[in-house]
């Protein structure tokens, strides 16, 4: 069955303006630190499982909202933990010390979970995202994991090279990969000044593509990967709407009138990026259906370079709800590329370390 199928092209823009870049530095040792202001300070003496326990507090608190563009702050008293959360799994437990035994054992890739989906498949060594991360398509990404003797380098998506590390060469080492996000995560016993050491090494340009991470247990059950138990996802149709039937009459559209009804669509389109849980931009193809009435009798979504399900749900709501001019003669398909365009917010924007 033939159809008429009208191409035009939308850009639409959203989000936070990006803030200002800060300066990262070492924490200065202080003997008699200040009391500390929040369940978010860590004295100056902390441990990385301290950090860890703080992260899990304030998440379960439903206190994981920040916009200060950080991960992790150093101060004379001390360090803050500055980051949006987003702990990906709930009831973990304390972290461990032996990482550095597991890493050399597993030889190979590592999976982490994060709220926006897995990075890597089933492994033995299973990483938790503490912080908030943008998404990625494709998820690949690398985990740095710092022992008292050193840093390891594990990657998601192939097997790892697990000899020790210093933190230079480490750094070094991460990214020169080709990978979408780093993760950083340690041994309990890491002193959080050696920790916030790793994170000042991290270079600018990973700025928004690093999160923390806490290692599950060795006995523990990885849960599944939340894409891979839900519902197949119907906003999504590579190959295009279905047939329109034989009895039904294909009709047309004058491209003017249809083009003087979309400032609605951009309007429902920057909404949505703006309340993007990815904090991506990037091309999404939709595609929907004009009935005779010029109501969208349906819509889907061809091709999504942002990987953002929540994204695609709300822009298929939107053009739902889209009214144009009564086609002539029958029902009109369209096909419309959004060049969505962004500057993702500060919960995506987190340097590594500042002070």
């Amino acid at each position: 069955m033939r159809r008429l199928v009208l191409v035009l092209l939308l850009a639409a823009c959203g989000g936070a303006q990006r803030p200002a870049p800060v300066d990262a530095a070492a924490p200065v040792a202080h003997d008699d630190p200040p009391p500390l202001p929040s369940d978010r300070a860590l004295a100056a003496d902390a441990t990385f499982g301290d950090l860890v326990r703080a992260a899990v507090h304030q998440d379960d608190r439903r206190a994981s909202d920040s916009d200060t563009a950080c991960l992790l702050r150093a101060s004379a008293s001390g360090f803050v933990l500055e980051a949006d959360l987003s702990v990906a799994v709930r009831g973990l437990a304390d972290p461990a010390n032996d990482l550095g035994v597991r890493v050399e054992a597993s030889h190979g890739p590592v999976r982490v979970l994060t709220r926006l989906g897995s990075y890597g498949a089933a492994s033995p060594m299973v990483a938790v995202a503490l912080t908030t991360i943008a998404g990625a398509s494709p998820r690949t990404g690398a985990l740095l994991v710092q022992t008292q003797r050193g840093v390891y380098l594990l990657r998601t998506d192939v097997d790892g090279d697990v000899r020790l590390r210093t933190i230079e060469t480490a750094v070094a080492d991460v990214v020169s990969l080709d990978v979408a996000s780093v993760f950083v995560t340690a041994d309990a016993n890491v002193p959080l000044i050696d920790f916030a050491h790793l994170l000042s090494a991290l270079p600018d340009a990973l700025e928004g593509r690093v999160a923390i991470a806490a290692m599950l247990p060795a006995d523990a059950v990885a849960p599944d990967d939340a894409s891979a138990t839900q519902a197949p996802d119907t906003t999504l149709c590579p190959t295009g709407l279905p047939e329109i039937a034989d009895d039904v009459a294909i009709g047309d559209l004058d491209t003017a009138a249809l083009r003087g009804a979309l400032p609605s669509l951009a309007s429902a389109a920057q909404a949505c990026v703006a309340t993007s849980a990815s904090g991506l931009g990037g091309l999404v193809r939709v595609a929907f259906r004009i009935d005779l009435t010029g109501h969208v009798q349906t819509a889907c979504v061809r091709q999504d370079a942002t990987g953002d399900a929540t994204l695609r749900d709300c822009l298929v709501a939107g053009l739902q709800t889209l009214s144009f001019p009564a086609p002539t003669g029958g029902v009109v398909d369209v096909e419309l590329p959004l060049r969505l365009t962004l500057e993702a917010d500060a919960a995506h924007r987190q340097r590594p370390l500042c002070r």
